[in-house]
């Protein structure tokens, strides 16, 4: 999220990123109000289908019901609370939540991609198929012994509770924990400023493990 341009002028108090509780479905109506009075604001939202009993239709709803945020100084958030679909800031304890960047920077990163793209790669993770050899077959990979290479030593998944980076799709970059579930593997996303996790469903060699 950009941070406007008005917001960078010398002297201009420090902003952050605060959380705010709204109404009962009256985040996309703080949004819409509080972008259009200048601020800098951001609602995290996904797709869904609703079913109905004569017909299906996808919608766009909050990623977070009951929350919103906005990257602003004390000034700004006074503000915010003026809107009358805003119940309150967050805190915890006495002290207002601040949310961090990279929390921010991964939800941003989630909402470009409602679904994982699938990526079909020939010749393994980020081959192209054009192997050296001039043929590009894949499948003739553990055959060849070039420079001192024997064969392929295939590298196991990450473990459950590892931290782990999206090397592939749109989502490069985002960082989560694996989780399984049900006979599957999922990506876990944790936004800890409200105690919230979001589960990502996508395919693991996209994934590589973090050395923490």
């Amino acid at each position: 999220m950009e941070i406007r341009e008005s917001q960078r002028r010398r002297g201009e108090p420090h902003t952050c990123w605060r959380v705010f509780y709204t109404k009962s479905r009256a985040e996309k109506q703080c949004e819409v109000r509080l972008r259009a009075a200048g601020l800098d604001v951001f609602l995290p939202k996904r797709r869904v289908i609703r079913q109905w009993s004569d017909r299906k239709k996808k919608v766009i709803e909050p990623l977070f019901s009951g929350y919103f945020f906005a990257n602003v100084c004390e000034r700004g958030r006074l503000d915010v609370l003026e809107d009358p679909g805003i119940v309150g800031s967050v805190r915890i304890g006495r002290e207002l939540v601040e949310m961090p960047q990279r929390e921010v920077d991964s939800l941003l990163l989630l909402q470009k991609s409602q679904t994982p793209e699938i990526i079909k790669m020939k010749g393994g993770r980020g081959g192209t198929g054009d192997g050296a050899g001039g043929d590009g077959a894949a499948g003739d990979a553990d055959q060849v012994e070039v420079e001192g290479v024997v064969g392929l030593v295939e590298i196991p998944p990450p473990s459950i509770g590892s931290e782990v980076e999206v090397e592939y799709g749109v989502m490069k970059g985002l960082r989560g924990q694996v989780l399984h579930q049900r006979g599957k593997d999922y990506l876990i996303i944790r936004v800890n400023s409200i105690g919230q996790a979001v589960k990502v469903n996508l395919p693991m060699d996209w994934v590589r493990e973090v050395i923490v």
